[in-house]
């Protein structure tokens, strides 16, 4: 090393560790510090593998299994890497900019869901999605556990070869599987979800060709293993159907990385000319977007629609109501938003009644707007969204700070000396106090948050990809970041009750918020295989799912209310059940919703659903023949009150009216009925739903000039409605 390099480095060490850096000495590992370390490895390796978890045994198998599979793990190194922090120093987090972002996101979601429209929901989600508070806590915890603990370069070698790993188990269960709820998805479920996967695995894998330098040990082994990896996953990426957003994203990012490997690795002209390449690329590119999204440009019908295909271009327009709405919502609560995982609520106060026609998707649930801008600014307003793009800020300020300072191209053989040297073992001589990071490190994990930030445009996450994502940045928070090596106590002793304290602890918080929602998952689904004569043991399993934990209280208590509801409207339960029975399990679900709006006053699922569970009384004295039991005059009040709210709660959306005209028939209203499906039909005329019970209700009314009179006006809008708007005999 040249004398102006020694210098150099020892200023920094100096300004960095202290005058007295160069006395201080890493002592040996004790067993108690060895133990904790090898758990800790150990749990974060079998965390890479959340991804292939699923298990049909629980409630949404896909998602519940796997989100509880990783906050069961994360709780596990969490509290040893609390009990190690205790003992060992120098296994505590060190203040940088990324750990202050990610301070100061948790801090924003969680005043966002404390003042929200229903906490309760933002703290637990629902075991569809799993993305609540809880979780983020938990992601927390892996981030700050991986980057503190994992020190050397070659610790995070390992950890990507394991990632590239499943990413390749992934690959071939995609393509091999016979399971058809597998086939594309694999194990996570669904192609967007999968693409999101690879889009990171493979940048793992390209950094495990090009980042090994002269101090990994088996650099070699980790450059085939990646080589290997990279190819198969590539393969299997373009092999699956779907995932377009990520596979444009990928190949966006990959060309990006190029540029940026001109700019940054090459000399003289070649970085010219990547600079003015990726500035022509990225003009091109977002013209090429804003004609994309015009329906008649030559870009749209040439190219975009050939390209990605027809269906995928039209999906994409079909979110656009959905994202127009979304800012509404946003300019409602601007500051704080409406809550984490809230969405919906404000999706159904500004429902587009356009949506479920042609022009704007088949889908009339929406509880992600499939935009990471739009549902970061409507769950936690300007304050969120801010937060949230300083983390990436954080990010590349680390990578490019640390390698514009420690690694600019060297000058001679004494500046690569140093540039090897900044990434030494922990273990066998002090770390360069810069942080530094190559190229490579910098290039690729740059992109690669590009990459998965451009796909969340039309996606959004999950638990595999929030897993990948926070591994990344627990790796840049630990290669990028300068670190102050501390001498702990030689000898420690560990205290009974402080390790009696965090036994505790975890216990409570394991069996809660992992063992008690394991049980809620199973109970759920466990229901369902319930015989439709067995209403007792039914209803016993309702109670028990809803008593274990409050997880997805809301879309439970709205999934057995859709289950009792396909009970009541089945013909046979009237011969296989008791009347009594069934109207016991009835009184309870119909309880559980009236629970669900007075705890969450906009949830228009829930009052939808609770209204045609009112309404289901009559159809069931209908099969019964037992009007003195289920013709509750209360209950037809209910249902008149609930959907009411329903329409004042949602007053676009036409399930509102369609389910209180049914009402006014069961009462004997029929004129009421027909104006009320009619107002439906004003909403969107185009939606062939609402004609169809315009069209029914007049021949309840025996008016057979009327009926033909709307069939009329329907097939005018439509003339392929022709055939389905047939009157039914009477």
């Amino acid at each position: 090393m040249g004398k102006r390099s020694r210098e150099k480095r020892e200023r920094f060490a100096s300004k960095n560790l202290g005058e007295n850096w160069k006395e201080r000495q890493l002592r040996p590992k004790t067993h108690v510090e060895e133990l904790c370390l090898f758990i800790i490895t150990a749990i974060t390796y079998l965390t890479l593998f959340t991804p292939l978890i699923m298990n049909g045994n629980f409630f949404f198998p896909f998602v519940s299994p796997k989100s509880l599979y990783f906050m069961g793990l994360v709780q596990i190194m969490f509290f040893i890497w609390l009990f190690l922090i205790f003992y060992f120093p120098q296994y505590r987090p060190q203040k940088n900019p990324l750990l202050v972002a990610l301070i100061l996101f948790l801090v924003v979601l969680t005043l966002s869901s404390a003042f929200g429209e229903n906490p309760s929901y933002s703290f637990w989600s629902k075991p569809e999605r799993m993305t609540g508070l809880l979780m983020w806590f938990h992601l927390f915890a892996f981030f700050l556990v991986v980057s503190s603990v994992f020190r050397k370069k070659e610790d995070w070698f390992k950890i990507f070869a394991v990632a590239v790993s499943v990413g390749v188990i992934l690959g071939f269960i995609a393509l091999s599987s016979t399971n058809p709820a597998m086939r594309g998805g694999a194990t996570v479920g669904n192609t967007s979800f999968l693409g999101t996967c690879f889009v990171f695995v493979i940048f793992f894998a390209l950094y495990l060709i090009f980042g090994p330098g002269k101090e990994i040990k088996l650099q070699n082994i980790y450059r085939w293993w990646g080589v290997i990896c990279f190819l198969i996953i590539l393969l299997t990426f373009m092999l699956v159907n779907g995932a377009r957003a990520a596979k444009l994203s990928f190949l966006f990012s990959l060309v990006i990385l190029f540029f940026l490997w001109l700019i940054f690795y090459k000399k003289g002209v070649l970085k010219l000319v990547g600079a003015f390449l990726l500035v022509v690329f990225l003009i091109s590119t977002l013209y090429f977007v804003f004609l994309a999204f015009q329906p008649d440009s030559f870009v749209r019908k040439e190219i975009a629609e050939r390209f990605v295909g027809q269906a995928y271009m039209e999906t994409i327009g079909g979110r656009l109501p959905v994202w127009q709405e979304s800012w509404k919502g946003f300019l409602e609560k601007p500051l704080l938003g409406w809550g984490l995982e809230n969405f919906e609520l404000s999706f159904m106060k500004n429902y587009n009644p356009c949506m479920g026609t042609p022009k704007c998707g088949v889908d009339i649930w929406y509880d992600r707007a499939h935009n990471i801008i739009f549902d970061t600014l409507v769950t936690t307003g300007i304050l969120g969204m801010v937060s949230y793009l300083g983390i990436f800020l954080a990010i590349f300020y680390l990578l490019w700070k640390r390698y514009l300072i420690f690694y600019a191209p060297p000058v001679s053989d004494d500046s690569e000396k140093y540039r090897e040297n900044t990434f030494g073992d922990n273990n066998q001589k002090i770390k360069s106090p810069g942080g530094g990071v190559e190229f490579w490190t910098a290039g690729i994990f740059s992109v690669v948050l590009i990459g998965y930030s451009i796909q969340n445009l039309t996606v959004f996450d999950m638990i595999s990809s929030y897993l990948m994502f926070f591994l990344v940045l627990g790796f840049v928070a630990s290669v990028a970041v300068p670190r102050e090596e501390l001498i702990p106590q030689k000898n420690i002793s560990v205290k009974p009750w402080f390790s009696l304290i965090f036994l505790i602890l975890f216990a409570f918080s394991f069996f809660y918020f992992v063992i008690q929602p394991l049980k809620t998952s199973y109970y759920t689904v466990a229901s369902l295989g319930v015989p439709a004569a067995s209403s007792a043991g039914r209803l016993d399993l309702y109670k028990k799912a809803l008593a274990s934990s409050p997880l997805g209280k809301y879309q439970i208590r709205e999934f057995f209310g859709q289950t009792t509801l396909e009970l009541a409207q089945s013909e046979q339960v009237a011969e296989q059940v008791p009347v009594e029975n069934f109207k016991e399990e009835l009184d309870f679900v119909i309880e559980e919703l009236e629970k669900s709006i007075t705890e969450s006053p906009l949830d228009f699922r829930a009052y939808l659903k609770l209204g045609q569970l009112y309404n289901a009384y009559l159809r069931l004295g209908q099969l019964y023949n037992a009007y003195a039991v289920l013709l509750d005059p209360t209950k037809m009040s209910g249902a008149e009150r609930v959907l009411g709210r329903a329409i004042e709660v949602s007053p676009t959306n036409q399930q509102g009216y369609w389910s209180l005209a049914q009402t006014r028939i069961y009462q004997g209203r029929p004129d009421e009925a027909l104006s009320l499906a009619e107002k439906a039909v004003a909403l969107e005329p185009n939606l062939f739903q609402s004609h169809l019970i315009v069209v029914r209700i007049a021949q309840i009314m025996g008016d057979n000039e009327l009926t033909q009179r709307k069939i009329k006006e329907a097939i005018e809008i439509n003339p392929a409605w022709a055939t389905s708007l047939v009157p039914t005999p009477n």
